[in-house]
């Protein structure tokens, strides 16, 4: 058994089993004592939390499925001792099925997670249980004792927590039990009851949607909370441990562990038989429950959530002691965090000291990382900071579409980069640091190679020249790393080999682990004095901890959440209305969407649309377009002014966010790439658009350079490429920005001159010839007729031999078609002749259905007519039955639902004492509305339904006198008693003292 050491304010209870903990709380959590119930829905908690913990640390190995039964590991355990214990417990309670059945339960393939090692020492001293600020915690220790399982070779992952919870909800039942046990002698009866009301709360809690009824015991309630509290929990821990989303074979990997320990618990002879049973019968309703139609796993798991966050709410301890800061959120949406927002950035700390170590080391550092792992919060925010306060002069830049001029203006000197860094290095004595962030554009916004190269070979010879003073740190996506490895000077630095060896030094950052995510939910509420919902970071981690880049959409949901906070708490019902983590961003788009006019949806898709560069290999990314650009194109009935309007405003709404470039252009761009991937809709219009924007960014890259060479005729579009953009540019003109329009425009005017020049010299040549009369130009003429002819003939030949070979390929082409039409017919052939086997078959099956059908009807009509005789027959008995009730209620003066009533024992009081007559009439009446002394009928049939059962409790009063009143007069001073030895009846004096019990 598990051993628990317990850390209270008072001293230190240690508690060997999980019995003695049971024992040690049923006194607090059955109290009605939220604090109290709170304590023993924790401490459940604990050690299964421990389990998950030590699975994402490793220690527990790789986690693999494997689909087995269970008698295929313990089968002689199972013919042995489960079998003895099953017949045991069937004495007790003959409702439980035959070993047999059970069997087969053990027999069930199923698939269960499993993993190469168990702790192999639970015991007192390495299970730590102490109370701080957040409750209770727990911490399983030495680790050293880690073992395989050798014997069987299967260690079930959710064994353990199986194991735990249910042996710790039968110590609840039974300490429960015991109490009522301690009022009068054992039965099975109590967890007969327990059973029936435990099976019910947790039927209409898996049902429906997650509320919990109430229980007649409201003990067995808080026990049912403590249960689908702590399931849920633990469900989880598994989605953010290694499994998200939960499948239905995780739950029902986890159901069937606790079905077979529950089964393989009645073998255990120490404990009572009683408990035993109620564990069977308890296993055997999960297993209903897992293999009947109303077990779907999704609603299971939602019903979980709903109830557990209601309850966490209800029970809910201490409130916010902090004074609430309102000037701004703590979280930063779709922005990164820039140095201005430092005392919100929280959970990259150990990332930090170890990029600023490399900083301090190696003259060049690269940082990369997926898109949205947080590479610009973890510079702006975490390392420029610190760097600044050592004295250090910072230089950040983006590279945008001329990354070397970018890099130069940053630095507010000369146009020259190396001039400026020089000069900088000189005057100033402090160490320089040149940052250029979201380094990819250097590929997805600048064209020029050149312009890298010059970027890159400056940095390297700075580099070279100030390897103790200087420093260049590149934040860049990992998709991109490959391609800053193929350029030169780069490659050189990074690629650490030769004279550059220990210049450069890559760094990855990779995505938080769980805890890293925790402080970045948790802490910056700490800071402003906010509180998150209990519960709710576990239900965010597990959407989010194993998905990469997903920390934009982490701090936009906890932006929402900020903006519906409920008197400073981050609720989960809030949490739902965004969408969850990952529908928040989208639900924010659409809703702006949603509010737009007509042609302001238009304009917003063809706005979003400029602002994406589609991916040739990688990811669709985000780009940097002129505000300019967006503004010349679009609709056509909406002004330029307007536009800049309709720009400012999703600026202000936040899907896009605006800038000025090197150039001192005003810019636009997609805020966050998260939108990109996120947004449905958005992408949905990119795939639509997707060949129209590959074209258009070579068009723009062509168009440029035919700019910069001043316009030269040679880089002017022309054959397929022409035809093509004349295509686009009729279909999508208003798309178009003007510097594209006339670059077609002119491609298309220089080959109609082109045209037109050759016409010209053409017929200037022709009237040459004319007018020319010597002899000598005649035969000269005829001499270049003959060689045109010669080497038009070769043209025609060469032609010929050119259309011959194409209308081979033609040809080959053709049979191809025509051999794949062969290969299709045949094909058609075949899947016609199995169309008509298959059509043959089904009318068969239909004919054979008709006849089933009409067997069915007859049957039904058979079965009815028998039906309808029997109820005819029933109904018969019925009214004699009634009569003969009726009858009886007469005879004893009663009515005769007072006559039926009679005989239910729950109607009757417990023994009330001795009395008078009168005395004993208020008594009865004190108990409530409904209570009076019982008549002479009702004892009578009180006494022929239940004598047996009652004769215990006769039995405590005086058997040489057992008189009891009734409600019934005699005379004034006499009414009827009832002997309950015998049964007799018999009139006594009203002032006489006999017995009492009351009837409702």
């Amino acid at each position: 058994m598990y051993g628990i050491l317990l850390y209270q304010d008072v001293g230190t209870l240690a508690a060997g089993d999980l019995k003695g903990v049971a024992r040690f709380l049923s006194g607090r959590i059955f109290s009605g004592d939220q604090n109290s119930e709170r304590f023993g829905r924790d401490l459940s908690l604990l050690l299964q939390k421990e389990v998950f913990y030590g699975l994402k640390r490793g220690v527990y190995g790789t986690v693999r499925k494997r689909e087995l039964s269970f008698e295929e590991v313990y089968g002689i355990k199972l013919n042995d001792s489960v079998r003895r214990g099953i017949e045991e417990v069937r004495k007790v309670d003959p409702s439980i099925p035959e070993w047999s059945q059970i069997q087969k339960i053990f027999q069930t393939r199923s698939t269960y997670h499993q993993v190469a090692y168990i702790h192999g020492d639970l015991n007192p001293e390495n299970v730590l249980v102490g109370d701080d600020e957040r409750g209770l915690r727990a911490k399983i220790i030495d680790f050293g004792e880690m073992m395989p399982k050798k014997k069987v070779g299967f260690t079930p992952l959710f064994w353990d927590f199986s194991r735990l919870l249910g042996e710790m909800i039968l110590n609840y039942f039974e300490e429960m039990v015991t109490d009522e046990w301690s009022m009068g002698s054992e039965s099975y009866l109590p967890f007969q009851k327990a059973f029936c009301e435990l099976e019910t709360v947790l039927l209409r809690a898996f049902l429906n949607e997650g509320k919990v009824s109430d229980s007649e015991d409201p003990r067995i309630g808080v026990i049912a909370k403590i249960y689908l509290s702590t399931l849920f929990d633990f469900i989880n821990e598994a989605k953010s441990a290694f499994m998200p989303p939960v499948s239905a074979e995780v739950f029902k990997d986890y159901f069937y562990c606790q079905i077979l320990f529950l089964l393989f618990y009645a073998k255990f002879s120490g404990e009572i038989v009683y408990k035993r049973a109620f564990g069977v019968k308890l296993a055997l309703f999960f297993k209903n429950y897992v293999d009947s139609k109303d077990f779907i796993h999704t609603r299971l798991l939602q019903s979980l959530e709903t109830f557990y966050f209601q309850y966490l709410k209800d029970l809910r301890g201490k409130t916010r002691t902090k004074e609430m800061r309102t000037d701004r959120s703590p979280f930063m949406g779709l922005s990164y965090f820039t140095e201005k927002d430092r005392e919100f950035f929280f959970g990259r700390e150990s990332f930090i000291q170890n990029l600023l170590q490399g900083i301090e080391t190696y003259p060049f550092v690269s940082l990369s990382g997926a898109s949205g792992s947080g590479k610009s919060s973890v510079v702006h925010a975490g390392v420029l900071p610190i760097l600044r306060e050592k004295g250090w002069k910072v230089f950040t830049f983006r590279p945008g579409n001329s990354p070397y001029l970018s890099a130069t203006k940053s630095l507010k000197g000369s146009e020259d980069l190396i001039d400026s860094l020089r000069s900088l290095l000189e005057k100033e004595s402090s160490k320089i640091l040149l940052m250029g962030d979201q380094f990819e554009e250097i590929f997805t916004l600048c064209e020029r190679k050149e312009d890298r190269e010059d970027l890159g070979n400056s940095i390297l010879e700075i580099c070279k020249e100030f390897p103790d003073r200087f420093r260049f740190l590149l934040t860049i996506r990992a998709d991109f790393w490959s391609r800053l490895l193929e350029e030169p000077s780069f490659g050189r630095i990074l690629g650490d080999s030769g004279e550059y060896k220990n210049l450069g030094l890559p760094l990855t950052l990779t995505s938080m682990n769980p805890e890293e995510l925790r402080r970045t939910i948790e802490k910056p509420l700490e800071v402003v004095g906010m509180e998150i919902q209990e519960g709710l970071t576990d239900l965010i981690l597990s959407s989010v901890s194993r998905e990469a880049g997903s920390l934009p959409l982490l701090e936009f949901c906890l932006e929402e959440l900020y903006k519906r906070h409920t008197d400073g708490v981050l609720t989960y019902e809030a949490y739902k209305q965004i969408g969850e983590v990952k529908g928040a961003l989208a639900t924010y788009a659409d809703r702006i969407y949603a509010s737009l006019s007509d042609p302001e949806k238009e304009m917003l898709q063809k706005m979003m649309l400029q602002l994406v560069l589609p991916g040739m290999g990688t990811e669709d990314t985000r780009r940097i377009a002129p505000v300019e650009e967006i503004t010349t194109a679009g609709i056509s009935s909406t002004s330029n002014k307007n536009k800049s309007e309709f720009i400012n405003r999703m600026a202000d709404l936040r899907l896009v966010t605006t800038g000025t470039n090197e150039k001192g252009q005003k810019t636009v761009e997609v805020v966050h790439e998260a939108l990109i991937r996120e947004w449905k809709r958005l992408r949905e219009w990119i795939s639509v658009d997707r060949d129209f924007r590959v074209w258009q960014e070579k068009i723009r890259t062509q168009e440029k350079e035919w700019r910069e060479s001043g316009k030269e005729d040679s880089l002017l579009l022309r054959g397929s490429n022409l035809s093509h953009s004349q295509e686009w540019l009729d279909k999508r003109r208003m798309e178009l920005g003007s510097k594209e329009i006339v670059y077609i425009t002119a491609s298309k005017s220089r080959k109609q001159k082109r045209t037109v020049f050759l016409g010209i010299l053409v017929g200037i040549v022709a009237m040459v010839i004319l007018g020319i009369g010597t002899f000598g130009i005649i035969q000269y003429n005829l001499a270049e007729k003959k060689n045109l002819e010669a080497l038009e003939a070769n043209a025609n030949a060469a032609e010929n031999k050119l259309e011959a070979q194409k209308a081979l390929d033609q040809l080959d082409v053709e049979k191809k078609k025509l051999d794949e039409a062969k290969r299709e017919a045949e094909q058609l052939k075949i899947d016609a002749e199995e169309a008509n086997r298959l059509a043959k078959e089904q009318e068969e099956l239909a004919e054979q259905k008709k006849k089933e059908a009409e067997d069915a009807r007859l049957k039904t009509e058979k079965l009815l007519e028998e039906n309808n005789k029997k109820e005819a027959e029933i109904l018969a008995k019925s009214k004699d039955i009634l009569l003969m009730t009726e009858k009886i209620a007469k005879g004893f003066s009663m009515k005769k639902e007072e006559l039926l009533r009679a005989g239910e024992l729950n109607r009757w009081s417990s023994y009330k004492g001795s009395m008078d007559w009168d005395s004993a009439k208020k008594t009865c009446a004190s108990l409530g509305k409904g209570w009076r002394l019982p008549k002479r009928g009702g004892w009578q049939v009180n006494y022929g339904a239940n004598q047996k059962v009652l004769e215990k409790d006769w039995s405590k009063t005086d058997s040489d006198y057992a008189w009891f009143w009734t409600s019934e007069e005699y005379v004034i001073d006499r009414a009827y008693g009832f002997y309950v030895a015998s049964g007799y009846l018999d009139y006594l004096v009203k002032d006489t003292a006999l017995h009492v019990r009351c009837i409702r």
